[in-house]
């Protein structure tokens, strides 16, 4: 998962101007700039809320409340991680003409590595000082972020990296897409075009998959040939909206302040159809990365209106902050805190237990990252 630039206070002026605008002042001309001073600020507002409500939809599925889709949450980080790589490369590409490589991987291994590694030897050390059963297949393949493809081909019931898998597609994308967008800079104009045919290409290639040679659905939920288009389309978002691209339907999806709700309502109707794997590996999976991108650019633009502040309250933009280490813990906390608590009601469990997440996430971000990500500052 990419990290999200901590929120801070959005400038005055910024407040009112938006203000104005989203009560339908303003031609398009002052709505693009005040957008585009939005998201031209080192801190773009909403998105540690975005982030949040992902991780939530997450742990919320994973302990046990089954008509919340964990899924969904996954699907929203992907979608967020595309966007923010790519919008971190482009910054540096206006400022220094080109994307450093070197500099890109020490700022990941940072960012990724020291928490990711606590978490695998201390999880591993429980398993082994309580007799759990380990699957060494599965922590190895975690350990080289390869555990996407290895869950997707071999079955395993050891609970302890079952969640790796999307880690493993994300590091898979670190990999490739720095390298290919430094060789788009030599034709800037066709980079998008290249995206959107892998995009379009992943979902002929998904579908194939599975009504031409009945993959398994392990296979199509894990592999990152078969996600790599949610990535792609965070990716994308970012292009156009740099390049004011999509002022046009920015400015549309963002009239009213109740355009979001519209979108997240169409966003979770789409999991109704999740009972059937057909429509979410052909249809949902199409669409619902579309409605995510949707409603980040809403949220942007709203993340200080009526309701959607929020995703900018300081508990929120904690939890978006920390949502990293309580997506790698949550595995570990959530069946323990649960089982102390056993006959108790679901919703006093489902509290400790949350409790006790963001109590490990939250040492893990101030005992193992933030000394790195002083490190990751110089580069």
């Amino acid at each position: 998962m990419t990290e999200i630039p901590s929120t801070g206070d959005r400038p005055l002026a910024d407040s009112r101007a938006s203000a104005v605008l989203s009560r339908g002042h303003g031609g398009a001309a002052a709505w693009a700039a005040a957008y585009h001073a939005r998201i031209g600020r080192s801190t773009i507002p909403g998105l540690d809320g975005i982030r949040a409500l992902a991780v939530l939809l997450v742990i919320g599925n994973h302990f046990g409340f089954e008509f919340i889709n964990g899924a969904l949450g996954v699907l929203i980080f992907f979608v967020l991680s595309g966007f923010l790589i790519t919008w971190l490369m482009l910054k540096e590409t206006e400022k220094t003409g080109t994307v450093s490589l070197k500099n890109f991987y020490r700022r990941r291994v940072l960012r990724i590595f020291p928490a990711f590694y606590a978490f695998w030897l201390v999880g591993v050390g429980i398993y082994l000082l309580r007799g759990h059963y380990l699957d060494w297949g599965q922590a190895l393949s975690a350990l080289f972020y390869v555990s996407n493809y290895w869950m997707g081909l071999v079955p395993s019931n050891c609970m302890l990296f079952p969640h790796t898998w999307s880690l493993s597609i994300e590091e898979q994308f670190y990999l490739l897409w720095p390298a290919l967008f430094l060789l788009g800079l030599r034709k800037p104009g066709r980079l998008p075009w290249l995206l959107g045919i892998a995009i379009v290409a992943v979902w002929i290639h998904r579908a194939l998959l599975m009504l031409v040679f009945h993959v398994s659905q392990d296979y199509l939920y894990r592999a990152f040939d078969t996600r790599l288009d949610h990535l792609a389309i965070g990716c994308l978002l970012a292009i156009l909206l740099r390049r004011g691209t999509l002022d046009g339907l920015a400015r549309a999806v963002t009239r009213n302040a109740w355009l979001p709700l519209v979108t997240l309502t169409l966003l979770f109707v789409a999991q109704v159809g999740h009972s059937s794997t057909t429509f979410i590996f052909t249809a949902g999976y199409a669409i619902e990365p579309l409605l995510t991108a949707v409603f980040l650019v809403q949220l942007i633009w709203f993340s200080d209106t009526g309701a959607w502040r929020i995703f900018e309250h300081p508990v929120t933009r904690y939890l978006g902050r920390i949502s990293y280490p309580l997506y790698l813990w949550q595995q570990l906390t959530l069946f323990t805190s649960k089982r102390v608590l056993d006959g108790k009601p679901a919703a006093l469990q489902f509290v400790f237990a949350l409790a006790v997440t963001v109590a490990f996430a939250s040492a893990s971000y101030f005992l193992v990252e933030k000394p790195f990500l002083k490190l990751k500052s110089r580069f």
